[in-house]
């Protein structure tokens, strides 16, 4: 049986082996999912009605008419949008870090291994991760706590991807389901240990998150994969 002091010891060690690659690596993903491709595309849906809609894209301002269809279209196309940049750039950039993160706990990360879901399998890749998207989604959906289920149900699939490039995207999704059952509620005690952290990143206005607690929390994930294998 795993314990939590463990998984964070071998993380920390993998990080200060690989700091400069994590932190660039956790700087891709903040660039992302805070300040990039997150943010470049965003609606401000308080003005639905009957103010005008806001379209900000690539930093360029664009004002519909005041009509719920012009903002109902230009939604549809934000959500549409965001939806092909997460199925197609974003899911497999997670399956090239898990590869990233494997390979610093075991050896040496490369920085290049970020690019390993676009590489291998990469239709797989895509639609393997957008069915584990799908399912927690639909999760949250019905309630809360059932997307905190499914989050946790499918967490291991970037990394059984990321080491398996000829597994069947179904069986990938099976594979993490057997690899969390009865893991689940542990796991959700390892993310609650990086509390702490997680405050401490917003305190500095997420420095902290980008140059320590992100990579640290991702290479305990992956060490938490690896342990639950074996």
């Amino acid at each position: 049986m795993w314990s939590i002091s463990e998984l964070k010891l071998r993380a920390d060690k993998a990080l200060k082996a690989n700091y400069r690659n994590s932190v660039l690596i956790s700087g891709v993903f903040y660039m992302l999912f805070c300040g990039g491709i997150s943010n470049s595309l965003h609606i401000d849906l308080g003005d639905i009605l009957p103010l005008p809609a806001k379209l900000n894209i690539s930093g360029l301002l664009f004002k519909m008419p005041e009509s719920k269809l012009g903002t109902i279209i230009t939604a549809a196309v934000i959500i549409v949008l965001t939806l092909l940049i997460k199925a197609f750039i974003i899911n497999p950039l997670q399956v090239g870090v898990a590869r990233f993160e494997l390979n610093a706990l075991n050896s040496d990360g490369k920085f290049s291994d970020i690019g390993y879901g676009f590489r291998t399998s990469y239709m797989r890749n895509v639609k393997a991760m957008f069915m584990c998207s799908l399912y927690i989604l639909i999760g949250f959906i019905l309630f809360i706590i059932p997307g905190i289920i499914m989050s946790y149900q499918f967490m291991m699939v970037p990394y059984i991807l990321a080491e398996n490039p000829d597994i069947d995207r179904k069986e990938a999704l099976k594979l993490s389901e057997k690899y969390m059952d009865g893991n689940k509620q542990n796991t959700f005690y390892l993310d609650w240990s990086f509390l702490l952290w997680h405050i401490l990143g917003k305190i500095t206005f997420g420095i902290a998150e980008l140059l320590y607690v992100g990579p640290y929390l991702r290479l305990t994930h992956a060490a938490l994969y690896e342990a639950i294998k074996k």
